[in-house]
């Protein structure tokens, strides 16, 4: 299964991500048993597709968090302000950000970028 989070007021398109580990120690009390970063996936036509439609969007929707807090670093920097992104910076997927919508499309994860053919 692959998603597709659609921004609700701009409209754009984040599809699922492939899961970053991020070293963080489970939760008590967290309710999913399998993290994006530890399914296993598939790659076919530039898209990461996982076991279950649950993992899926999960994995669209730390797309969109990525990029947002992407772009709310670089206006922060741009406005010179300073402390506001925690540091290190943390990314849930292996994707890098990007700033505008036309960019993500020469973004997207292909088998060969993460190792796999």
């Amino acid at each position: 299964f692959s998603a597709t989070f659609i921004h609700p007021f701009s409209n754009e398109k984040f599809e699922s991500g492939k899961g970053r580990e991020l070293g963080i120690e489970k939760k008590d009390g967290a309710t999913m048993k399998v993290a994006i970063y530890d399914s296993p996936v598939e790659f076919s036509n530039d898209r990461v597709y996982y076991p279950s439609t649950k993992l899926a969007k999960n994995a669209a929707v730390a797309r969109y968090i990525d990029c947002s807090m992407f772009r709310e670093e670089n206006k922060a920097i741009d406005l010179g302000i300073s402390g506001i992104i925690p540091s290190p910076k943390i990314r849930l997927c292996v994707e890098e950000p990007y700033l505008a919508a036309e960019d993500g499309e020469s973004r997207k994860v292909h088998s060969f970028d993460m190792g796999r053919k």
